[in-house]
C-alpha cells in the first residue's frame, strides 16, 4: 500500500522539480552571420527595429531563467543587432553602452 503512494509522490516531485529548471532559451541559437530572415524564423517578429548608425537593432522579450526571476519581472531585453544584413553583436541590451541604448526602442 505504501508503494504507490511512494510513487506518486515521487513523480510529482519530478514533474514540479524539473518545472523549476530552465532549458536554454531561443536567443542562444542566434549566431553571428545569421540573416534576419534566418533570425525572425528562431526568434519570431522582434517588437521593435531601430535603425542606429548604419545598423538595424532588433529588441526580443526574453524569459529569464528561474532562479534570476524576480517577483513581477520575468523577462529581460535582448538585441540582435544587424550590419550589411547579417548579425554581427547580439545579447542582453543592458550590456550596451548607454550612448547606443537611448537611441533603441525596447
Amino acid at each position: 500500500m505504501r508503494l504507490p503512494y511512494l510513487t506518486l509522490c515521487l513523480t510529482c516531485l519530478t514533474f514540479w522539480l524539473s518545472g523549476c529548471s530552465s532549458g536554454p532559451s531561443r536567443i542562444e541559437s542566434v549566431t553571428e552571420g545569421m540573416t534576419k530572415a534566418e533570425v525572425v524564423a528562431v526568434l519570431g517578429e522582434p517588437r521593435h527595429v531601430s535603425p542606429v548608425a548604419g545598423s538595424d537593432f532588433l529588441t526580443y522579450k526574453v524569459w529569464r531563467s528561474f532562479w534570476r526571476r524576480a517577483p513581477g519581472n520575468y523577462t529581460d531585453i535582448h538585441y540582435v543587432k544587424f550590419t550589411n544584413g547579417r548579425v554581427v553583436q547580439y545579447g542582453d541590451i543592458r550590456t550596451l553602452p548607454e550612448s547606443t541604448r537611448s537611441k533603441i526602442t525596447e
